[in-house]
């Protein structure tokens, strides 16, 4: 394999492995942001009570 091809293969990579990071700092960030209003919102029924009409929770998990 010539000094050429080795540059662009490790360029390709390099630039694979940069994606491949990209997508898992997005996943993680998005993780992160959903755990994070789901708390939020947890606290803030929890401060107004359990007659707050607005929860997130009570329609991600149908209590009857």
């Amino acid at each position: 394999m010539s000094r050429l091809e080795k540059t662009i293969s490790e360029k390709y990579c390099a630039k694979k492995s940069k994606s491949i990071c990209k997508v898992v700092f997005m996943f993680t960030m998005v993780i992160i942001m959903i755990c994070g209003i789901l708390l939020i919102d947890y606290r803030v029924n929890e401060v107004l009570g359990e007659d707050s009409k607005s929860t997130i929770i009570k329609y991600l998990i149908k209590e009857d």
